[in-house]
């Protein structure tokens, strides 16, 4: 679909603007869609006018994927004026495309909106009149639209369904959910080998890759640092000081993962008395926000000593900085000048996993460095093998 000129110049002028803010070009020089963008806007966007079917969209991280979801997301609704939703593992990713799509959509007649568990009951039912009276055309959701039937009317009424990462998503729970639907989507990942399953199931009628990145980028080094057995995360980091240093003296934005949210706080307290500088953490049990974490505490719940608001917001806006968290950055966080991902527990990561992780970094014209540190547990398949083995003892003295 040709979109209206005005709109086009929006988008042009609005995406020069956010090339030139998160540094993938120089200001000045003229920000362009790769060949592959082009191709696949063209293509996904043509089917979608013939059928109503699904389609996917195979792209490497940082190959400008979320572009193209968002140019398919605008033809859709000016097409069939009605909302389009776009589906992302967590609600931090949700908060990082809303960002992402606002800034692009600036001074157009295209409104956004944010849906995910950390939404109030009163703002939920505002924004489904919202979208009900044509006022909000997109929305970027966790997978609890899904599951909570406030949103069904909504999701049942939208010109496309867009799933981002679909290998991120519960094969029991959203990925069930997403079976049963008989709307128009469009899926995408960077490797469809582990839900090629699911893919068939879903009849896709047209699928389209992208290879080329938007910018040059050196690759990232990686090293692999040996651990004792048993190393706590506090001691594995240690040994990755001095990548740590070299980051922080560039005034990089660094990531440090932990296998568990429990290692988080520890890290985090560990990380900044030991480099003075600002160290943020985000795991799945902090509060959103400070009203949810009140209504938490309202209902008998402890209060989380900070938010992940507050928590990523310290971390975009400090250079240089640290975030420490769980996997959580895995699921498409995109973080302007972090180079460097720090993985604790390595060996316990899939192979899926750790190319995820290190896909964190090296997104821009920065040198960019992954440390994983393995030793300190088994590999993953081993702990799965040792957790199925101690299920299986205590079934076995159950019945004894």
């Amino acid at each position: 679909m040709i979109l209206p000129k005005k709109l086009q110049d929006s988008l042009k002028e609005n995406e020069q603007a956010a090339a030139e803010k998160d540094g993938l070009v120089p200001t000045g020089e003229s920000y362009q869609l790769t060949k592959d963008q082009e191709k696949a806007i063209l293509e996904l966007g043509g089917f979608f006018e013939r059928e109503a079917g699904n389609a996917l969209l195979v792209a490497p991280t940082g190959s400008g994927k979320t572009q193209v979801l968002l140019r398919i997301a605008v033809c859709e609704v000016m097409r069939t004026r009605r909302p389009v939703i776009i589906l992302v593992p967590t609600r931090d990713l949700a908060r990082q495309h809303l960002r992402y799509f606002s800034d692009r959509l600036k001074n157009t007649p295209l409104y956004t909106a944010e849906i995910h568990g950390g939404i109030a009951a009163p703002v939920r039912k505002e924004l489904l009149a919202s979208f009900g009276r044509g006022r909000h055309h997109i929305g970027v959701a966790s997978s609890l639209i899904l599951t909570d039937p406030h949103w069904e009317p909504l999701l049942k009424g939208v010109a496309l369904l867009v799933v981002d990462d679909v290998n991120a998503y519960d094969p029991e729970d959203a990925l069930r959910r997403l079976k049963s639907l008989s709307i128009p989507m469009l899926f995408s990942t960077a490797t469809p080998e582990p839900v090629e399953g699911f893919l068939k199931l879903k009849n896709i009628q047209h699928r389209v890759s992208m290879e080329s990145m938007p910018f040059e980028a050196p690759p990232t080094t990686i090293h692999t640092l040996k651990a004792r057995a048993g190393e706590r995360p506090t001691a594995q980091v240690e040994r990755a000081r001095k990548l740590i240093e070299k980051h922080i003296k560039s005034e990089g934005r660094i990531f440090v993962i932990s296998r568990t949210r429990a290692e988080v706080p520890f890290l985090t307290y560990a990380l900044r008395d030991a480099y003075g500088i600002p160290v943020a953490m985000l795991h799945g049990e902090m509060a959103d926000s400070r009203d949810m974490a009140k209504r938490l505490e309202k209902f008998g719940g402890k209060r989380p000593p900070s938010t992940r608001i507050y928590m990523m917001r310290r971390f975009r806006d400090s250079l240089p900085a640290i975030l420490v968290s769980t996997n959580l950055v895995g699921a498409g966080l995109d973080v302007p000048a972090a180079d460097l991902v720090v993985v604790t527990d390595a060996d316990s990561f899939g192979q899926a996993e750790l190319e995820q992780l290190i896909g964190r970094v090296g997104r821009r014209n920065r040198q960019s460095d992954a440390c994983l540190i393995v030793g300190a547990t088994a590999p993953k398949k081993q702990l799965w093998q040792k957790e199925s083995n101690k299920k299986s003892r205590k079934k076995a003295a159950r019945t004894r």
